[in-house]
């Protein structure tokens, strides 16, 4: 089983967003070629440790085949939103993860309380960010920054906090994985009430 993470090399451009010309942008949410990978983080069960690539991993197809051979060897892959952005991120930079063996964390809880993943509602499916699940089922597990700084950081030159950023991204997600596996379910961030979740198989 893996759970990942990845961050990108240019922030996205929306309406609201002042531009800086120092900066590199992506014209929108569906330009993962233009988003770029500046480092992605897969923590292994079966190694019990944190695999991580960078830009320079990902230029390279030795590096994009070792990738894609852990990937098809996994039984289960998991992470947060993943099926609607990490997965897509990873096919436009030639890796490819099977849909089947997804258990994106995010989908499952908005199953848990009742939403449709694919009627997303900002109204009703708002609320559940990373952030905010974590708060209200750890003391001691949080996320260390906004990831919306990250690609402005990579551009400065501060690969290094990216980096450790998305290794503290990917174990905080597999600390709520676990919570899954151990009791079954989570608190919901909105009603604070007991939610129970599907157990990945696999």
């Amino acid at each position: 089983m893996i759970v990942y993470d990845v961050e990108t090399i240019r922030p996205i451009i929306n309406k609201n967003m002042k531009t800086d010309p120092k900066y590199q942008y992506a014209t929108g949410w569906d330009d993962y070629n233009g988003m770029g990978i500046s480092v992605a983080c897969f923590y292994d069960y079966d190694l019990g440790d944190i695999i991580t690539l960078t830009k320079e991993d990902f230029d390279n197809p030795d590096q994009r085949q070792a990738l894609q051979t852990l990937i098809d060897k996994a039984g289960v892959i998991s992470g947060f939103n993943i099926k609607k952005f990490d997965n897509n991120l990873l096919l436009a930079h030639g890796i490819s993860v099977p849909a089947y063996k997804c258990y994106d964390l995010l989908e499952n809880i908005w199953f848990a309380a009742g939403l449709n993943p694919l009627n997303y509602d900002k109204r009703t499916h708002g609320g559940y960010s990373l952030e905010k699940v974590l708060a209200v089922n750890f003391s001691d597990v949080q996320k260390t920054m906004n990831g919306v700084h990250a690609p402005f950081m990579w551009q400065d030159g501060k690969h290094q906090e990216v980096i450790e950023y998305c290794k503290n991204d990917v174990m905080v997600e597999k600390a709520l994985l676990d919570l899954v596996f151990t009791q079954g379910g989570i608190i919901d961030p909105k009603t604070k009430k007991f939610i129970k979740m599907a157990i990945p198989r696999g």
